[in-house]
């Protein structure tokens, strides 16, 4: 190997260090992002990357670029769609980790293996990744109805994670559901968290940190921890 190639070999690997060893939120954080919305390649190259509509990018992109590593980014526009970014990187050493982890599977596979690699003091912020990738808020004060929900596709493996909710954030209820559209057969599951305190439970164990994220989620969550279900009315009233 030449002078050259082992220099540019070193730099992928130290650029790579701050999502193979997370030891930051920015990284934790990432890592979740990534597993919600992100890809490696599957054929050739070893690029790592996602594309996301442009109005949360702008939100993160604080986050992403303070991992430390120098993304290309691509913006487009289509028609009838709303605007696009993209951010990617070819580094060697950051594909083949995170493949290790089943980044490659994960849309039928486990998480444990990539959620287990970051602190547990971190972990919070992997979950406040996966949330703004793939998670949805939703409440209803007129029918008095409250859900945080995490999709995927239809074989996902979700008890890890189920698990996970149980044993660290203390969720009582945290279902599976799995569906298929009868009219078009589409085939999706989630990981559906539906009673108020549960709810407020997660919201409170992912946003410990100042970073708010994507804001139209963090401030859905906002309005949810106001929330509270009145005596003798099992009604929800703002706090």
């Amino acid at each position: 190997m030449g002078k050259e190639k082992r220099q540019a070999t070193l730099k992928e690997t130290q650029a790579a260090q701050c999502l193979m060893h997370p030891e930051t939120f920015e990284s934790a954080y990432l890592l979740g992002f990534l597993w919600a919305d992100g890809y490696t390649s599957k054929t050739t190259g070893y690029k790592v990357g996602c594309e996301i509509v442009t109005r949360d990018f702008v939100d993160i992109e604080k986050i992403i670029s303070n991992v430390g590593i120098e993304w290309k980014l691509r913006h487009r526009e289509r028609l009838n769609r709303q605007p696009q970014t993209s951010f990617r990187v070819s580094n060697k050493p950051l594909k083949e980790h995170l493949d290790k982890l089943g980044f490659s599977r994960k849309s039928s596979h486990s998480c444990e293996e990539i959620l287990e690699s970051i602190p547990k003091d971190l972990q919070y912020a992997w979950w406040h990744g996966f949330l703004d990738g793939d998670g949805n808020l939703y409440f209803n004060k007129r029918w008095s109805t409250c859900q945080i929900t995490f999709a995927g596709s239809y074989d996902l493996s979700w008890e890890y994670r189920r698990k996970k909710l149980i044993d660290v954030v203390c969720l009582e209820r945290p279902r599976i559901n799995r569906q298929v559209v009868e009219k078009t057969g589409h085939r999706c599951s989630c990981l559906r968290v539906t009673n108020i305190k549960d709810c407020q439970k997660l919201i409170r164990y992912i946003y410990q940190d100042e970073n708010q994220g994507i804001k139209r989620k963090y401030n859905k969550a906002m309005e949810i921890l106001r929330l509270n279900i009145a005596p003798r009315k099992s009604r929800i009233v703002e706090i």
